[in-house]
């Protein structure tokens, strides 16, 4: 294969993915769309060595059509919240009432990343078991069963029909992901644990960020200086150890409650009431 032709092939493939990324809205995070299969073809290239067109397109291919979630080294993925603690509801610690894991981009994550509340998800790309480390209270580090997400199943059966493989309760996630071709191209870039407790300063914290607001309200701007537990301090993505100023809000509890992913809170609210 020709030098000019070879760099053409893999600037085609490179342009594929990125389209993908563009059409589901991927941050960009800086890498280059080059699957891990073609690192050795092209080091064969680029040291002077022979490469064919048809060796090639079979690894393009073969990359192609192994998972609907792929981080950019072509490696499998599902996402997952770690935060395994009790709300305020649901006090039993099973896999049900537990978070479900994903293995496409399917409506869930959509309105969680509209809502600014991706951060949340961890990746796991351990696929051989569907045993996932999390956290319970007190930040204790604890490991569970979690089911499969329902609407990721939906948005599987909309690509290849009813009849597909899914197991909910005990998915093998090696045979799913050899399966079916991948659709979504999405990594984003959260892997790290973190602790789902409050800093531990939180109360002084949340004092600071209320008195800077002059207790108000950011939404409605009502003022609260005479009924001061009525005002809240909002984690935007979620994360209670996330203090940083981008990630909180002032907000009064109606408006607290009227936040993406607050129906526990805002039926707290309504009890208390």
């Amino acid at each position: 294969m020709e030098k000019d032709e070879f760099k053409r092939k893999i600037s085609d493939i490179t342009d594929y993915f990125q389209n993908i990324k563009n059409t589901i809205g991927a941050k960009d995070v800086g890498f280059k769309i080059v699957p891990r299969e073609l690192k050795d073809p092209i080091g064969k290239f680029n040291a002077g060595k022979p490469i064919t067109g048809v060796e090639l397109q079979k690894i393009s291919e073969n990359w192609q059509s192994k998972e609907p979630l792929i981080d950019e080294e072509g490696n499998a993925f599902v996402l997952y919240i770690p935060d395994f603690s009790s709300n305020h509801f649901v006090r039993s610690f099973t896999s049900e009432n537990l978070p479900k894991y994903h293995v496409s981009w399917c409506w869930t994550l959509d309105n969680m990343k509209e809502a600014g509340r991706m951060k949340r998800y961890i990746k796991k790309t351990d696929i051989e078991t569907n045993l996932f480390k999390g956290k319970r209270e007190g930040d204790r580090s604890v490991e569970s069963i979690l089911y499969a997400c329902q609407n990721c199943r939906r948005t599987i059966e909309n690509i290849h029909g009813s009849g597909i493989y899914y197991d909910i309760k005990d998915m093998d996630m090696l045979k799913f992901f050899s399966l079916y071709g991948k659709k979504d191209l999405y990594d984003p870039q959260i892997s790290s644990p973190y602790s789902i407790l409050y800093p531990k300063h939180w109360n002084k914290i949340s004092r600071e960020y209320r008195e800077k607001a002059n207790w108000k309200c950011d939404q409605c701007s009502e003022s609260f200086i005479n009924n001061k537990g009525e005002l809240d301090v909002h984690h935007i993505n979620g994360i209670k150890s996330d203090v940083r100023d981008t990630n909180l809000r002032v907000l009064c509890k109606k408006h607290h409650t009227e936040q993406p992913m607050h129906d526990h809170y805002r039926r707290v609210i309504n009890t208390r009431i």
